[in-house]
């Protein structure tokens, strides 16, 4: 069993939860302060909240959303369910950042590819932004990285209220756009000047998004990810293996790690 720290805390800090979503390989619980925690399969992996359960379905077909959240200590009862963590080994959900950034020279010889692997990716998958959507989204997006270009904080902002919760899904195309936006400005501008932009990214986008999109943009206003952009942050030097992590990417979610890599790489081109 693999868990983050995230999940460690929210188990020592919360007194009541509720289920908030079931899918065969994903559930997500929130507790009452609003913080989300997931309980996920190997096949979705290691995430900035998630405890990886060694089991390919987890969840009986017993469970259901009116299910009752026990909590425990280490220890989590749903229904028949019961996961304890104690034990557990402890994932860290931070890339090397740093690393990406130091490989810049090399990488960056790769960077007019991402446009093109994104839209060859969204082609073979219909995983565009809906069209109803999508002048919005271009718009928005347009302006977010203008008041960026500028430091402009007040059109940055505004960009960042057209694009929170913009899109369908759990996880709207527009908070997908801006939590790579973040992750491209770990690697744009360091440590500090990112947690500045993040900062202001998350306090006006997470009051206009879901529980769960919320929860991966805080989780990347600290620079935290998933393991594909771990694998990216690793092997920014190796031609092939970056290109093997840039389709794990693209393959989070239905359109989610599209629109990740398309933040990502728009506040990277930015910079050039």
């Amino acid at each position: 069993m693999l868990v983050a720290p995230r999940p460690c805390r929210w188990l020592a800090e919360s007194t009541s939860a509720r289920i908030l979503h079931l899918f065969d390989h994903a559930g997500n619980l929130i507790n009452e302060q609003g913080d989300v925690l997931s309980l996920v399969t190997p096949e979705i992996g290691p995430g900035p909240f998630a405890v990886v359960l060694p089991l390919a379905r987890p969840f009986p077909d017993s469970l259901s959303l009116q299910n009752k959240v026990d909590i425990n200590g280490n220890i989590l009862h749903i229904g028949s369910l019961k996961i304890d963590i104690t034990g557990a080994k402890i994932w860290q959900p931070i890339p090397d950042w740093e690393q990406l950034r130091q490989n810049t020279a090399v990488w960056q010889t790769r960077l007019p590819q991402l446009p093109e692997m994104i839209a060859s990716y969204r082609c073979q998958q219909d995983a565009g932004t809906p069209q109803i959507f999508a002048a919005r989204f271009e718009g928005a997006a347009e302006m977010f990285l203008q008041g960026l270009g500028e430091e402009d904080t007040a059109v940055c902002r505004a960009g960042v209220r057209e694009l929170a919760g913009l899109g369908p899904g759990l996880t709207p195309a527009g908070d997908d756009f801006l939590l790579g936006a973040m992750y491209g400005l770990r690697v744009r501008e360091g440590e500090e000047a990112a947690r500045y932009w993040s900062k202001l990214i998350v306090d006006t986008a997470v009051p206009r998004t879901t529980a769960l999109s919320a929860a991966w943009l805080q989780a990347a206003a600290q620079g935290e990810a998933v393991a594909a952009w771990h694998e990216l942050c690793r092997h920014s030097a190796a031609a092939d293996r970056w290109g093997t992590a840039v389709q794990r990417i693209l393959r989070t979610g239905h359109s989610s790690g599209a629109d990740a890599l398309s933040g990502f790489t728009a506040v990277l081109v930015g910079a050039n």
